[in-house]
């Protein structure tokens, strides 16, 4: 469905690399600008219900007929958003360099970021902390409140759509498909856009019909919102009808009391009671006015006249008393609410992930007593553990530095240190996967030696480790992970051991200078582009137990011997 990597666009201007994503509007590809040298993002137009790639892998034609004029129209609006988005000039929102049509379809090219979306920052690391969560915010809201000025809204702001650029950790807006451009006088939008809604992260208006025709900054703030709420639980919001019939859930008792407002309010159910501007978004998120409670004062106690006695002073009742402060969940100006009961508080509840710890309340005498046995147990069994269950991975580099690693293990690194040639990371216990990114970019890494321990080499755990040239892969790995060494261009040779059964999406891919692998009979699955663009590689033996080889495997593998190719398309024709 999507182009195949090699495809040229805009009379060779273009050379499109690898899919990077699939949606039910577009296909977006990362690409080549062949002269500039650059690597460039490219969206190309592709309804997947109405369209299809003809037998030239190229162009595209309609599946009906009759669906003719609505996919003109569509088109016409990603063009002229396209050209819209191509104006902008803000720090935080994607930057768009070319706009063409081409192959039936329309096409646009933006700058390529290299880094991760908060979407999947969270899903890696767990909730995040309150003053990282509300930076990054804070940025999405500066480029909502640029693109609200000029009568745009983007309709589809969720932490997906918003990617951390690697060398800044800038957050950057990406994705105006959905956006809409509203006429200055009236108010209402001057073009259609196609259906389409992220569950959890939409408003109700946007599942109606019509429900977003007039402009309204309320439903972005509603889906930023909902972005920080997935920030600061690690949680995916309940759907909008869900919020509307039972409420937001309890959040985390560690936030603030501005991030709590902000989340409670722009969330709310009805447009008029979302803040209705991102000046008035930022208001709650900057008030840490303490919520204060008033308690009742208990009734004196009768005294002998001739000995009075003063009366202690309850902090909260006096400020309560002397100083009313408004409730933030009431809207100005409504009628002042009965007395109720004071409702019983739900259980909090705390991600696991989450930096800041919520404060907990005195302890008794005797818990104290119980808390500092377990304290005493703790540094016993740990001595323990520091002396018997250590682990150690060993490295080497080009400039004799120590790399900067990730954090991404499943064991506490204790020591860090490059001596005598030589790099050891000490960790307390066995570390049993390297995850995501745990070397990425460690571009003067030359040799790594990894522990017997490993079961999981994780997703881009050596991404992009340009000198690696020699990698100690044991025999107890049973997983090397998609995109695992992608970009290692000085790998020449690769011996997987006999205990793993997968190699994952793009494992390999572009290892530029890899020219032998040994894939042993324990390999089943060999992924999606898993030697993609290894123009090098000659001596690869695909034995009998691989049953899967997933799109584009081989692809770009032009020295591979003609054996080897029968064997590979006769399990799938599409992986060369």
């Amino acid at each position: 469905m999507d182009l195949t990597p090699g495809s040229l666009l805009e009379r060779g201007k273009y050379r499109i690399i690898e899919t990077l994503g699939l949606g039910g509007f577009g296909i977006t590809y990362l690409a080549e600008q062949v002269m500039a040298e650059r690597k460039v993002c490219i969206k190309e137009f592709f309804p997947k219900e109405y369209y299809n790639r003809d037998a030239n892998g190229c162009s595209i034609s309609l599946g009906s007929q009759g669906s003719a004029k609505i996919m003109e129209t569509f088109k016409a609006k990603f063009i002229k958003e396209a050209k819209t988005i191509a104006k902008f000039d803000h720090t935080n929102i994607i930057h768009i360099h070319d706009v063409f049509e081409e192959n039936g379809t329309a096409y646009y090219v933006m700058e390529y970021v290299e880094g991760e979306s908060l979407s999947a920052v969270v899903k890696r690391r767990g909730a995040l902390g309150e003053a990282a969560a509300v930076g990054y915010i804070r940025q999405v809201a500066d480029a909502l409140s640029y693109i609200h000025e000029q009568r745009i809204m983007h309709l589809d702001v969720k932490p997906g759509n918003v990617m951390l650029r690697s060398r800044d950790d800038r957050a950057i807006l990406i994705d105006f498909g959905l956006s809409k451009h509203y006429d200055a006088d009236s108010g209402e939008a001057t073009s259609t856009s196609p259906v389409g809604v992220s569950h959890g992260f939409a408003p109700m208006e946007q599942y109606k019909s019509g429900g977003v025709k007039e402009f309204s900054p309320a439903t972005d703030i509603y889906s930023l919102g909902a972005t920080l709420y997935y920030l600061v639980t690690g949680l995916v919001p309940p759907e909008a009808a869900d919020v509307s019939d039972e409420g937001l859930p309890a959040l985390p008792v560690h936030l603030s009391q501005g991030v709590r407002t902000a989340i409670e309010r722009s969330m709310a159910d009805k447009r008029k009671a979302r803040p209705q501007s991102i000046d008035d978004f930022l208001k709650l998120l900057d008030d840490n006015t303490p919520e204060v409670v008033a308690i009742p004062t208990p009734k004196p106690t009768p005294s002998p006249v001739s000995a009075p006695v003063s009366a202690p002073v309850d902090d909260k009742t006096s400020v309560a008393a002397s100083a009313p402060v408004a409730d933030e969940r009431t809207v100005v100006g409504a009628p002042a609410p009965k007395a109720q009961p004071t409702p019983q508080p739900k259980k909090e509840w705390v991600p696991k992930y989450a930096v800041d710890k919520p404060k907990k309340s005195g302890e008794t005498k005797k818990k104290s007593k119980w808390w500092m046995w377990l304290l005493i147990v703790a540094v016993v069994g740990g001595i323990t553990y520091y002396m018997y269950g250590k682990t150690k991975i060993y490295y080497t580099t080009s400039d004799g530095k120590m790399v900067q690693l990730g954090d991404e293990f499943d064991a506490w690194i204790v020591s860090h240190t490059y001596e005598n040639g030589q790099g050891v990371v000490e960790f307390y216990g066995n570390v049993t996967t390297i995850r995501n990114g745990a070397f990425s970019h460690c571009d003067n890494l030359t040799s790594v030696t990894i522990p017997n321990s490993v079961t999981t080499i994780g997703g881009a755990a050596f991404y992009n480790c340009n000198n690696l040239t020699n990698v100690t892969i044991p025999n107890s790995v049973t997983t090397i992970g998609n995109n695992a060494f992608y970009g290692c261009s000085s790998l020449t040779s690769v011996t997987i051991p006999n205990s793993v059964t997968t190699i994952g999406n793009s494992a390999f891919s572009h290892c530029d200078n890899l020219t032998s692998v040994t894939i042993p009979d324990s390999v089943t699955t060999i992924g999606y582009k898993a030697f993609y663009d290894c123009g090098s590689l000659t001596s690869v033996t695909i034995p009998d137990s691989v049953t899967t080889i997933g799109e584009y495997a081989f692809c770009g593998c032009s020295k591979l011997l003609d054996d080897t190719k029968k064997k590979i398309r006769e399990i799938n024709p599409n992986a060369l």
